[in-house]
């Protein structure tokens, strides 16, 4: 009966300490949940390549880094339209003038 509570305190400890983390870090990073744990995430990355979705870099774009001031995941998207990170918000492509991303 003993090795169960302690088994119960350390699942309550890493909880805390998990839930803690997370919260603190979004404070100054965003969605960092989806950047740095989600397991769905990095699943549906992993698919940005072959996506029927795929953005394209127009060869209109000087990469001035409009588009990276807007990505919220911090990736260049005129490097790497579809980077693994990416989440497909769309900020870059709404929020250029220019439109040299699109989908």
């Amino acid at each position: 009966m003993q090795d169960k509570s302690i088994f119960g305190d350390a699942k309550i400890f890493v909880k805390l300490f998990g839930f803690s983390t997370v919260f603190l870090m979004s404070l100054f990073i965003f969605r960092p949940f989806c950047k740095y744990f989600c397991p769905f995430g990095v699943f549906l990355g992993l698919f940005n390549k072959i996506s029927p979705f795929r953005y394209k870099v127009d060869s209109s774009c000087n990469k001035c880094g409009l588009c990276r001031k807007k990505c919220k995941m911090g990736i260049k998207p005129y490097e790497n339209p579809n980077s693994v990170e990416c989440i497909r918000c769309g900020e870059c492509i709404n929020k250029y003038v220019k439109k040299s991303i699109h989908k």
